[in-house]
């Protein structure tokens, strides 16, 4: 299902496997092998797949995850500056052009 994801979105896969049932026989997963399984599985760069640990139990890794999650709003804050900085960028043309034009067909008519 991660080729569906559009690309620009970030993926986050988290190893909860320090919470498990105890007694329970479980793969132990590591950060390498699920970051190269994920990327066998989807079209993703590296800067779009964030792996790793964590544990509801002792709130390991909750910091690491918490500053995960302010990364797509400073990604949307960046991309609204863009936008605006290029819809500025035309209207400075704009009235560039504009100015010009009004330059070039001005003509003061009390000389004479």
């Amino acid at each position: 299902r991660l080729r569906e994801f559009p690309e620009h979105v970030a993926v986050l896969v988290l190893l909860n496997f320090r919470d498990r049932v105890h007694g329970k026989q479980a793969e132990i997963l590591t950060v390498e092998s699920v970051t190269a399984s994920v990327k066998q599985a989807a079209v993703l760069g590296e800067e779009d797949l964030h792996v790793f640990e964590c544990s509801m139990a002792n709130c390991y890794g909750l910091k690491l995850l918490y500053n995960y999650l302010a990364l797509p709003f400073a990604t949307l804050k960046l991309t609204s500056l863009e936008q605006a900085l290029e819809l500025a960028r035309n209207e400075r043309e704009q009235v560039k052009a504009n100015m010009l034009n009004l330059i070039e067909h001005h003509e003061c008519a009390f000389l004479q």
